[in-house]
């Protein structure tokens, strides 16, 4: 992947970590498409056993990487507006702020490999990020807690990714027509 540019903002905690990478692409993937422009990229990773009292270190050779479209910024946007309120809806289930991805949906491959993301209410503090991945019979769950400060902080890292995303703004300046 060659990457042109790319922005990071981390959160680390004594379980888990979760970094968010705003990368500029220009890069020909192996089906001939070219993947170009801004992206944003998580990556989680659990602690690993015997690391804490603030040395912890993190198992990223085994990390979970999302790579999130538009659709799941604003999902996690509208949960963000909403402080992730679980509030029954008409059908009686509580509202879900879950992304889940398949890369083998549709084909043979579907179902072997899914990864889901999900921030929720705590139950005595703050809001939890879950994590999970299955690639066969091998699942992964983990979680990493973060107050309202830094949910404030992953609301302006979404905005502005949007922004960089669709071209609005590009490295930064905003995208101004010239009259002519």
């Amino acid at each position: 992947m060659q990457i042109i540019k790319s922005r990071q903002y981390a959160l680390y905690t004594k379980g888990a970590a979760v970094q968010f990478n705003m990368a500029k692409l220009n890069d020909k993937l192996a089906d001939d498409k070219v993947m170009q422009g801004w992206h944003l990229f998580v990556d989680a990773s659990k602690a690993l056993p015997g690391t804490g009292s603030g040395n912890n270190s993190y198992d990223w050779k085994n990390k979970i990487t999302y790579k999130l479209g538009l659709p799941d910024i604003g999902m996690i946007l509208n949960g963000i507006r909403l402080k992730f309120d679980a509030t029954p809806g008409i059908d009686g289930k509580p509202k879900e702020y879950k992304l889940y991805h398949d890369p083998g949906k549709g084909g043979p491959n579907e179902g072997k490999v899914s990864k889901s993301l999900s921030i929720v209410r705590g139950q005595t503090y703050g809001y939890m990020i879950n994590f999970g991945q299955k690639n066969g019979d091998v699942k992964t769950n983990f979680s990493l807690p973060i107050n309202d400060e830094q949910l404030i902080l992953l609301d302006i890292l979404l905005r502005e990714s949007v922004k960089l995303i669709t071209g609005f703004y590009d490295d930064g300046e905003p995208v101004v027509s010239k009259s002519q």
